[in-house]
């Protein structure tokens, strides 16, 4: 009898490059320590709106950038970034922007987070340079 009654599910590379979903690097520190700039990754699904609170990529800047989306209302959204560094309360860490600049900006929701232990096997996994 197998012990494991709820095994994960298998995920194969086909996943990771789905037309769906999109493998977004992190940038910066911003999220840190929930998300690591230049070491971890995000699955993102695309939407053109704000769905409801959760991780987002927005086109910030030009840039692609992890945020907690929180809704404040009918017109605003809150961009909330997790490192401390920025203001020790999520409200001081945060940006308030009109749900139409929002919803202009919104590249996905963040469905996956891929946090990764050994970068060099993860470019290896890859193909990339070691």
């Amino acid at each position: 009898m197998s012990l494991d009654l709820f095994p994960p599910p298998a995920l194969g590379r086909e996943a990771f490059a789905s037309p769906r979903l999109a493998v977004v690097p992190i940038k910066g520190d911003a999220m840190a320590p929930t998300l690591r700039g230049d070491w971890d990754y995000v699955l993102a699904a695309p939407v053109k709106s704000f769905l409801y609170d959760s991780l987002y990529v927005v086109d910030f800047a030009g840039v692609p950038t992890v945020f907690r989306a929180q809704g404040r209302g009918p017109l605003m959204i809150s961009l909330i970034r997790d490192n401390e560094r920025y203001g020790s309360t999520p409200a001081a860490r945060s940006d308030d922007v009109p749900r139409e600049w929002f919803n202009e900006h919104v590249l996905g929701i963040v469905v996956c987070d891929l946090k990764v232990r050994d970068p060099d096997l993860m470019r290896k996994a890859w193909g990339g340079p070691a």
